[in-house]
């Protein structure tokens, strides 16, 4: 039996994916301090304009917080931004009919923490 322990990720990229797949157990870390400039609330996607990093916007409550008190701003309308740019970078591509539906609440609803 294999386990993992991976920090949180925003639509996190190949590698990541692949030890979620193949590992038997799976640990999310949410005890540890919330490092800047990483890919916990950061992701990079492909376009016709080549990458493009989205990012989710964050408020600054103190100097070291940890994962599970980090709470997600709606000061700017960046759902709708990041979807309309996930629609627009991939709705043409293969499958991407089959996992809108599952994409899509993300973008619609608000979440209070990250």
């Amino acid at each position: 039996m294999k386990t993992v322990l991976l920090s949180t990720a925003y639509l996190p990229n190949v590698h990541y994916l692949s030890q979620v797949i193949n590992c038997d157990t799976i640990v999310i870390e949410k005890q540890e301090n919330f490092v800047k400039q990483t890919y916990r609330n950061r992701c990079d996607i492909v376009t016709a304009n080549g990458k493009l990093s989205l990012s989710i916007p964050l408020i600054k409550q103190a100097d070291k917080e940890l994962i599970f008190d980090k709470k997600i701003s709606y000061a700017e309308d960046w759902q709708k931004q990041h979807w309309r740019t996930i629609v627009s970078a991939y709705k043409n591509s293969p499958y991407f009919e089959f996992f809108e539906d599952e994409f899509k609440p993300f973008y619609e609803n608000q979440f209070e923490f990250y």
